[in-house]
């Protein structure tokens, strides 16, 4: 039976500046989510995973959230069209960490008339 893999990564030093459209904006006690995150991956390891830890983006405060980069299912690797802007440049290292498991395909935009 293959290994389960979790991609993650590794807290922005800007987690601060992430989008937020639903909460109001509270400091962001960066060293403690370093600390949750390194908790987090270690749970995963425990629960038999194999993590993947991609390095910290200094400069893409949202970036630890994986999850929102690709839909990942057996045969491939959706990879989806950030909706904010700021978020866009998240995608290409998730992406090219899934390729080593799945071919990646890419969500593009469409004009529509």
């Amino acid at each position: 039976m293959p290994t389960s893999i979790a991609i993650t990564r590794k807290p922005s030093p800007a987690l601060g500046d992430c989008v937020l459209e639903y909460l109001d904006r509270q400091e962001i006690d960066i060293a403690k989510a370093v600390r949750q995150h390194r908790e987090y991956e270690a749970v995963l390891a425990e629960l038999g995973l194999h993590v993947i830890s991609l390095p910290a983006e200094a400069e893409l405060p949202d970036s630890m959230f994986v999850e929102d980069t690709a839909v990942v299912v057996e045969e491939v690797a959706v990879m989806t069209r950030m909706g904010a802007e700021s978020r866009r440049g998240e995608v290409d290292s998730v992406a090219e960490a899934l390729s080593e498991f799945r071919a990646v395909r890419r969500l593009r935009e469409i004009s529509v008339a």
